[in-house]
């Protein structure tokens, strides 16, 4: 008996046009082209169908002819190599990829509002690289994005939502909006220490 495709939490099942036949019981391999129903397929959540295009024994057979390690390898040294010609768009990308990983599977729908890697790559090399809190100047390889609101507090990833600040900032602000950290700093700049012993205590956690 065939198995129905998983229903997929972006939207109710439905058949897709494609190339390839795909229906409620399976669909046809991208690669060798068979018939399959879903048993053959692994589970993939970011798919329309809840499932892989390519069925397990083709993604094997695929595997068994690849080097992993040369092409571990090979895309390390291009990665060192783009990064000395051009970090910013290295930091964009890798960005990006940070930003579209907050949301659950539940949450998809605010995937939308992540800016591409060409708006992340201009707004990087627009900015003057310093943290919005302390004032601190970064380089493009210390930096870290903070999200004024967070994302578990309603924040979504828009550009007007995204500061660049330094990892000990981002750390010690947690999940506090922009406005109470700006409180929060305002307060403590009259102590003694500056606040430094509060704000490593809230680095470490201890204020979850």
């Amino acid at each position: 008996m065939r198995t129905p495709a998983k229903k997929s939490r972006l939207q109710p099942f439905r058949v897709y046009e494609t190339k390839t036949k795909v229906d409620e019981f399976g669909r046809e391999c991208t690669r060798c082209g068979e018939y399959k129903d879903w048993t053959n397929y692994r589970k993939n959540s970011n798919n329309v169908t809840g499932y892989q295009e390519t069925c397990k024994q083709c993604r094997k057979e695929n595997r068994s002819k690849r080097d992993i390690k040369k092409e571990k390898t090979t895309a390390k040294l291009k990665r060192q190599a783009l990064k000395k010609l051009d970090p910013f768009l290295v930091k964009a990308r890798d960005l990006r990829s940070r930003l579209l990983s907050r949301f659950s599977v539940e949450q998809q729908a605010h995937k939308q509002t992540t800016p591409t890697t060409t708006e992340l790559y201009d707004w990087l090399k627009g900015s003057d690289l310093r943290c919005v809190y302390s004032g601190m100047q970064l380089t493009i390889d210390n930096i870290t994005v903070d999200h004024r609101t967070p994302i578990a507090r309603g924040g979504t990833n828009e550009l007007t939502n995204l500061a660049i600040c330094s990892h000990h900032m981002n750390t010690a602000k947690g999940s506090m909006t922009e406005y109470e950290f700006r409180v929060l700093l305002e307060l403590i700049s009259g102590w003694d220490d500056k606040g430094a012993s509060l704000l490593k205590r809230l680095k470490q956690g201890h204020f979850g």
